[in-house]
């Protein structure tokens, strides 16, 4: 797992996401456009932090856009447990950013967007 902030923003070059699940913030701008800047990095699977503990479908942008990309949506209280194992989390590339083996949620999800 790799934390790479809202993603609302090209990030490839800055923070290295290749073969990962990206960990995205919700909020800013679209899932879709959240979708492509996480598929553009290489990563494998993107899962959306939301804002809350409440459900929530995650919905296209209507621009028909066509991805390549498992998305999953976790709440707020889980993504912040996540969080807390990763090393360095919001720093600049470097950082390793990845789930110590054998921790909760380094397995993959099944499902998608």
């Amino acid at each position: 797992v790799r934390y790479v902030g809202d993603a609302c923003e090209s990030f490839v070059g800055k923070i290295s996401a290749r073969d990962t699940a990206a960990l995205v913030d919700r909020g800013k701008c679209s899932f879709v456009q959240k979708a492509i800047h996480v598929q553009q990095s290489g990563a494998l699977a993107m899962v959306v932090v939301n804002d809350s503990n409440e459900s929530f479908i995650m919905t296209d942008d209507g621009t028909r856009r066509q991805l390549a990309l498992h998305a999953f949506l976790i709440s707020a209280a889980d993504g912040a447990r996540i969080k807390a194992h990763l090393p360095c989390v919001g720093s600049e590339a470097g950082s390793s950013g990845s789930l110590p083996s054998g921790s909760a949620g380094s397995a993959g999800a099944a499902g998608g967007e």
